[in-house]
């Protein structure tokens, strides 16, 4: 009996461990990992000690070991026996489980970042494990020795003003790369920084070139998993230690393999090794009389906001509402070069520390490059977040909610949660949940690894780069509210949307290029998939002037898709190079009721549930997506077996497994 007992025990031990060591390898990375290169060791130590093969999984700016504990490039039973050895003690399990991410503690365990650990996190860690066989540690480095490739590996040149000198394009080519930096801007960068591009052409993409100071550039042939944000990227790396103090631009050039390149606008960094601000802290419970100690805090973040340096950290030391409304205007920070952060206590939920004016108003921060890191922002009294005119703010691992709910009817105008990038610098979101709202991420320069859920209204609505990212549950009919997923209207060049799952969605328009005065140059939606719960609306439209558009890999099978050409001339739908490829779509028409493509649409390995548009070569049979958690799905229906191994391969994309791609978008950031 007695033995029994010891293997149930072991066993039970065994089931912990393993579900530790899988969700280690599948937790995102968050943005803040940019900040430094390096985590210190009293850092490490006081969370780990005595397990030091486990203590790898600590490390900032540096791939998570995913469950290599002893780094023999293999998950194996010797792993296993290593983190049943850190489990034995509850205190230590309960260290281990965190990870730390310079100011804030994330559980493991916690996928669906609830704050808890519940059958959710399972189902989620199910599903991608049964999605993603075959995975290997191996795909990354280790994070105890952070080796980088030397041929990925970026060093400096010596000329300061180097520019990027292009090679000629190929002759009467007009379709232009379309890529952007997956990273945030005038970052103050230490240790070892992963930096990359997403890019796309119809043709593939040849090569990216990365350089810096006029130096050797670094050409990367294809796209990966970047493991600092978990993005399939053309992306390297560079060692801090290699650059001198000041302004660090990074350049990059995108080459398709036929076609225009893209030479980026250089992405701006820093290089700082000295610096000696101490943060500042605010408190509920303290006084704008305080020195801003941790023992004697601030009671206002406008205060804190008066007293930081450029570059310097504020922390809200204690749960509870900080009703921040304005900062003065302070010549110091309207212009500031490097990023200030205001952040939770470490240890403290972004939940429990809550942004809100006591009265619905705008917040007026004042400053150039301020980051909200780990806190919540309540839209219930923020009419809008508004930064003045070409200012830059940055949200990392944080929250938008209303707490009056997705049904709230807010007084009109109907405003963008942040002021619209027509008149600020940029908007940033990264790792963030924005819940129970009217709107979505609306209006941003960038939205990587964020989900939106329970929105009534718009959700990606003019946001230029949006990549691995979730919608879980949209429904159109809460309000008297046109809803959309991918809204878009305006001039738009070189916008992306990459890898996004969409669930629950309810008489919601999935795509809408608007048609009064608009225009879209050079734009790439790839590997987008949408399960609507209804049929209704049955329209995706196309307006106005489309020129070198690419939608590859969307799944969509639940809305019909029209070219409006029966608008006016100003939003009349005319199409140069616009492709579909390896596409689920429902059907296609020129107008409501005409069949056809119009000229300059081109349809490419895809399948379509009712008719087929054109005679070119696509496949037909009805298919319906199944959820299986907030990042799976599966295909089901007789047009199910019509996605197997029959798209289309493109140079450059990422592939993931053999032969060629399925019809269809992937699960959500796929490991290859």
């Amino acid at each position: 009996m007695q033995e029994r007992y010891s293997n149930f025990i072991f066993a039970g031990v065994f089931l912990f461990a393993t579900v530790t060591i899988l969700t280690v390898m599948f937790l995102p990375h968050t943005e803040q990992e940019e900040i430094s290169g390096t985590t210190s060791a009293s850092a490490t130590t006081s969370l780990l000690q005595p397990q030091t093969k486990t203590a790898n999984l600590i490390a900032k700016n540096a791939p998570l070991v995913r469950g290599d504990f002893n780094r023999d490039g293999s998950v194996d039973n010797q792993d296993i026996t290593e983190c049943i050895n850190a489990l034995v003690d509850e205190r230590t399990f309960r260290k281990t489980a965190l990870l730390h991410d310079d100011n804030n503690f994330l559980s493991v365990t916690d996928l669906d970042q609830d704050g808890k650990f519940t059958e959710k996190d399972l189902d989620i860690l199910r599903n991608v494990t049964s999605m993603q066989k075959g995975i290997s540690s191996t795909a990354l480095p280790s994070a105890a020795t952070d080796k980088i490739a030397p041929e990925r590996l970026l060093l400096p040149g010596t000329d300061r003003t180097a520019i990027v000198t292009q090679n000629p394009d190929a002759a009467g080519n007009t379709e232009k790369t379309i890529a952007q930096w997956d990273a945030v801007p005038f970052q103050t960068i230490s240790g070892t920084f992963r930096i990359g591009v997403v890019a796309f052409h119809h043709s593939g993409i040849d090569r990216v070139e990365f350089s810096a100071f006029g130096g050797k550039p670094v050409i990367v042939k294809e796209a990966s998993i970047n493991p600092r944000t978990g993005v399939s990227e053309y992306w390297i790396a560079l060692n801090a230690d290699d650059f001198p103090d000041g302004d660090l631009p990074l350049r990059a050039t995108a080459y398709a393999v036929n076609g225009v390149t893209r030479e980026l606008t250089p992405l701006p960094l820093q290089i700082v090794r000295h610096t000696q601000d101490l943060p500042l802290y605010v408190s509920p419970n303290g006084s704008d009389e305080n020195e801003g100690s941790e023992t004697h805090p601030l009671k206002t973040i406008a205060a804190a906001i008066d007293k930081v340096h450029d570059g310097g950290k504020i922390i809200l030391n204690d749960k509870g509402t900080y009703p921040f409304t304005s900062a003065r205007i302070n010549p110091n920070l309207s212009n500031n070069r490097r990023w200030i952060t205001i952040l939770a206590r470490p240890g403290l939920d972004r939940s429990e520390v809550l942004i809100a004016p006591e009265q619905r108003t705008r917040i007026l921060p004042h400053i150039r490059l301020l980051r909200w890191q780990g806190v919540t922002f309540d839209f219930k009294t923020i009419s809008q977040y508004y930064p003045d005119n070409n200012q830059h703010v940055w949200f990392n691992h944080c929250r938008w909610i209303d707490s009056a709910g997705w049904l709230a009817k807010h007084p009109a105008p109907h405003l963008a949660p942040i002021r619209t990038l027509q008149y600020i610098g940029g908007s940033y979101v990264t790792d963030c949940i924005a819940e129970n709202m009217l709107y979505g991420f609306v209006e941003q320069s960038l939205v990587r690894n964020c989900t939106a859920r329970r929105i009534s209204g718009d959700v990606f609505q003019n946001s230029l780069f949006v990549v691995n990212s979730i919608i879980d549950t949209v429904d159109g009919t809460l309000l008297e509210h046109h809803s959309d997923l991918f809204q878009y209207f305006g001039h738009m060049e070189n916008l992306i949307v990459y890898n996004v799952s969409a669930f629950g969605i309810r008489q919601t328009q999935n795509f809408f290029f608007g048609h009064k005065k608009s225009s879209f140059t050079n734009c790439a939606f790839v590997n987008v998939m949408v399960e609507n719960s209804d049929s209704g609306p049955t329209l995706c439209q196309l307006s106005s002037d489309c020129v070198n558009v690419l939608f590859a890999h969307i799944s969509n099978p639940g809305q019909s898709w029209i070219f409006r050409e029966d608008h006016q001339i100003d939003g009349k739908f005319t199409a140069v190079n616009v492709s579909f490829v390896n596409c689920i779509l429902e059907k296609m028409t020129r107008q409501p009721l005409i069949p056809g493509l119009p000229s300059g649409v081109t349809v490419t390995s895809c399948n379509f549930s009712t008719t087929l548009p054109t005679a070119e070569s696509g496949r037909q049979g009805q298919v319906r997506i199944i959820p299986i958690s907030t990042r799976g799905f599966m295909y089901t229906g007789l047009g199910a077996a019509n996605l197997q191994h029959n798209g289309t391969v493109i140079p450059g994309f990422v592939n993931h497994g053999s032969g060629k791609p399925n019809i269809g978008a992937w699960v959500l950031n796929p490991i290859k």
